[in-house]
């Protein structure tokens, strides 16, 4: 795309360059690894500093990895060590961007060194509109300003995001590359109901193992990974090996984790609050409805064209019952769920989005 000086990006993220390696799992990350490694492949200059064993520089697939054990190490003299790294990796680096995707603590440190670097903050979910009081939102506000263009990934967020800045923004949803329809399945090939995500309370596992309980001559599967709480990860799948029509699984590849989806009649969600999940687009793609509890994506769920909100236990029973015993009625939802991925969600439309706003961002454009 450029012939002369490409445009440099650069990312901070603690945990991408593990993503990369095969060796974490996270929605955020994927996300950013799938729209960077295309963007390197379109030509422009993409470096990460993220965290690594040792002080090193690696190159792998166009990117650049700038590598410290300081981006993730808890403790007040690792924070000021991080903060020094990240000034210092600006400093060298003076990107024409600079994007940052959840921690908005990064936002003032870059701007105190460089303030040529046109901050991208993107936000990752809800939860980072919650306000403990008017202190904490007032502070929240003032790190969100310093921001110079944000991206959120629901019509909801940038709702939200109106009462604590009037930085410029927009939304970009999350994306997934599209699925190759041969192997799409019938509905006679899906053999059970999947729970996929990072084992935190606030995901209510818990509420997954109960409904495998109560429906015991239907199969269950749960991908959880370990979270931020390897007590709580024990219990769960302590619990879930007393349940003998559910299969635990701690971590699937990313790469290996499509199959599961297309072989399910529908992913359950039990999660209080989330941002964009990234289990609703690999379940959409594969053909496969998501039921959830309680957490929708600008009301597709509340509309019945990606599944069904349920709300309550009673109704979750009662929609799996459908899925699973009425070949039409998951047939609708089946096509329904393919439909809205095709036409909103493929990486293909939506990293050129990311292409056309970081060049109105870097070429100083009134958004």
């Amino acid at each position: 795309m450029y012939k002369s000086k490409p445009m440099h990006i650069s990312v901070l993220s603690s945990s991408l360059y593990e993503f990369d390696q095969g060796e974490f799992a996270g929605g955020k990350q994927r996300q950013m690894s799938m729209i960077f490694h295309r963007l390197a492949s379109e030509g422009f200059r993409v470096s990460v500093l993220s965290n690594g064993e040792s002080k090193s520089k690696e190159y792998f697939d166009g990117i650049e990895y700038n590598l410290s054990p300081h981006m993730d190490s808890p403790g007040m003299t690792n924070k000021l060590k991080k903060i020094l790294l990240i000034r210092n990796y600006i400093d060298s680096h003076s990107p024409d961007i600079c994007y940052i995707r959840g921690n908005y603590g990064y936002n003032p440190i870059v701007k105190s060194v460089n303030t040529d670097s046109k901050i991208v903050f993107g936000v990752s979910n809800d939860r980072i509109f919650e306000s403990k009081n008017t202190l904490f939102k007032k502070h929240k506000s003032y790190l969100l300003s310093i921001a110079d263009f944000i991206i959120c990934q629901t019509d909801k967020q940038k709702q939200l995001l109106s009462r604590f800045t009037d930085t410029p923004s927009k939304v970009i949803p999350n994306c997934y590359p599209k699925y190759n329809n041969d192997n799409l399945l019938p509905f006679k090939d899906r053999k059970y109901f999947l729970w996929v995500g990072r084992l935190e309370p606030h995901k209510n596992p818990e509420v997954y193992l109960e409904l495998a309980k109560e429906n015991k001559e239907k199969k269950f599967i749960l991908i959880g990974a370990e979270g931020s709480s390897s007590e709580y990860h024990k219990k769960i799948y302590d619990k879930s090996r007393k349940i003998g029509n559910l299969e635990f699984y701690s971590f699937v590849h990313p790469e290996n984790i499509h199959e599961y989806f297309k072989k399910s009649f529908a992913l359950i969600n039990t999660s209080a609050e989330e941002g964009f999940p990234n289990v609703y687009l690999e379940s959409w793609r594969a053909a496969t409805p998501v039921l959830s509890f309680h957490h929708d994506v600008d009301n597709v769920l509340k509309d019945n064209k990606g599944g069904n909100l349920c709300k309550s236990k009673q109704n979750m029973n009662s929609e799996m019952e459908k899925i699973h015993n009425n070949i039409k009625y998951f047939n609708k939802l089946s096509s329904s769920s393919h439909k809205l991925f095709t036409h909103n969600y493929q990486l293909g439309e939506i990293y050129k989005k990311y292409i056309k706003l970081f060049n109105e961002i870097s070429q100083n454009h009134q958004y």
